[in-house]
């Protein structure tokens, strides 16, 4: 059971106009940001890989996917990046990208604190990372 009250309509104006704006086309909003694999063109190879695979899985084609996985399990794992990668990262991604992911990646964990702490519960029907079964994908974590 969630330990806060979820937004519930009819929306204040302003509340309505933020959630217009967060959600695309005439999808209603959600009780947290759900965003799932469907949404952002991963395949069924790459959810497999970013819960139980790595960058090196074959389903990763670009350099540059490969990097973005390296930096957020870094940032994951260790809330940092270390100088061998971020020359890495330097050599593909902008100084304002480099930004962004580092800020996206703080936001998605401040929003998983606030969702677990206060007991969000799953949106009903919502798949999850951990819908998507072990499929082998040649590296493990």
């Amino acid at each position: 059971m969630s330990r806060l009250a979820l937004l519930e309509p009819p929306y204040a104006d302003q509340a309505d106009a933020l959630l217009a704006r967060m959600m695309p086309g005439d999808v209603p909003p959600i009780g947290l940001f759900r965003m799932f694999a469907e949404r952002v063109g991963l395949t069924r190879e790459q959810a497999a890989s970013l819960v139980h695979g790595g960058p090196a899985d074959e389903c990763w084609t670009s350099e540059r996917e490969r990097l973005l996985i390296l930096a957020v399990d870094a940032l994951h794992e260790r809330s940092d990046i270390d100088d061998a990668l971020w020359t890495q990262l330097v050599s593909v991604f902008d100084e304002l990208q480099l930004l962004d992911l580092l800020l996206l990646c703080g936001w998605y964990h401040a929003v998983s604190f606030a969702a677990r702490a206060t007991r969000v519960p799953h949106e009903p029907g919502a798949p999850r990372f951990a819908d998507f079964f072990l499929i082998t994908t040649g590296t493990s974590r």
